[in-house]
């Protein structure tokens, strides 16, 4: 089982409006890509949130995962583009996803999880911070931690983010948010000083960087496996690529499959999101491409 806790929003771009919110994205992926998966999240007593329950339940997660706000809104995020489809969020504070509370899932076996994915976002404020620390204390050491961070300014809790670091075994981030992290962290200044500074600092297993046009790394105390950027892509918006690249790292990394072939892999699915408006596919051809790619013969 992999249990996957945070947000799932409304992202209201100029000209239509789609359900996402990183923790989702990741979920539904490995969902669409058949492992069982646990979703944990918040949403408003509205009509956004009535549109998020009848996508949850239509995409095959458990209802008992999903927790009901009387007093706060589902989550909004207005997305403008560049451009060259590169998104800047204006998110909405004080929404349901900030008050997850984690008494809901004390059924977990904790030594069953395969996985626990968890961001930085839904641990904005000192209330999340909080809550979310207390339930990962409870991660099984042989459990994967794998974090997404998601530094959005000005939804930055510096506190959480060193949490989060110290709690992952796997961390996935961009380029831009490798060097906003050393910053806020007192760490070196170039990308290599820095890859090695956080994992020896925080005892991280692997660094998965995306880096747009110039590809993307996995750095591990052994080795650093290089993939190219994957050319010839047309690109509608940006939204959502990151997640569908850390899903399918995500799927990699359990399978044990070679990291070369999990990059691959990856960039490619991350390239054909890039491709549609929005973070996920609107059918499920896309994921039948991707269940072949990921068991090779």
């Amino acid at each position: 089982m992999i249990l996957v806790i945070g947000e799932i929003l409304i992202d209201r771009f100029p000209d239509y409006e789609r359900i996402g919110g990183a923790p989702f994205n990741f979920a539904f992926h490995l969902k669409q890509m058949g492992w069982p998966v646990r979703f944990v999240t918040r949403i408003g007593d509205d009509a956004d949130g009535r549109r998020i329950l009848d996508l949850l339940k239509k995409s095959g997660f458990g209802r008992e995962d999903v927790q009901i706000d009387t007093s706060h809104a589902t989550g909004v995020v207005d997305v403008s583009l560049d451009g060259a489809g590169v998104p800047q969020f204006d998110i909405r504070t004080d929404a349901a996803y900030d008050f997850i509370e984690f008494g809901s899932v004390g059924d977990i076996d904790f030594s069953a999880l395969k996985m626990i994915y968890f961001g930085s976002l839904a641990q904005r404020t000192d209330l999340g911070y909080r809550r979310y620390q207390q339930f990962l204390s409870k991660a099984h050491p042989q459990t994967c931690s794998f974090c997404d961070i998601n530094l959005r300014p000005p939804h930055i809790h510096r506190e959480a983010i060193q949490s989060c670091l110290r709690h992952a075994d796997v961390l996935k981030l961009n380029l831009d948010e490798l060097f906003q992290i050393s910053a806020l962290c007192d760490g070196p200044t170039t990308e290599g000083e820095a890859l090695n500074w956080l994992m020896r600092t925080y005892d991280i297993q692997r660094v998965v960087l995306t880096m747009g046009s110039q590809g993307s790394k996995v750095v591990t105390a052994q080795d650093t496996i290089v993939s190219p950027p994957v050319a010839g892509t047309a690109v509608v918006d940006t939204v959502g690529a990151g997640d569908a690249y850390a899903a399918v790292f995500a799927a990699g990394c359990l399978k044990s499959l070679p990291a070369q072939l999990t990059l691959q892999v990856a960039s490619n699915f991350a390239a054909l999101i890039c491709g549609l408006p929005g973070a996920l596919p609107s059918d499920e051809t896309p994921y039948r491409h991707l269940r072949r790619a990921m068991n090779p013969q």
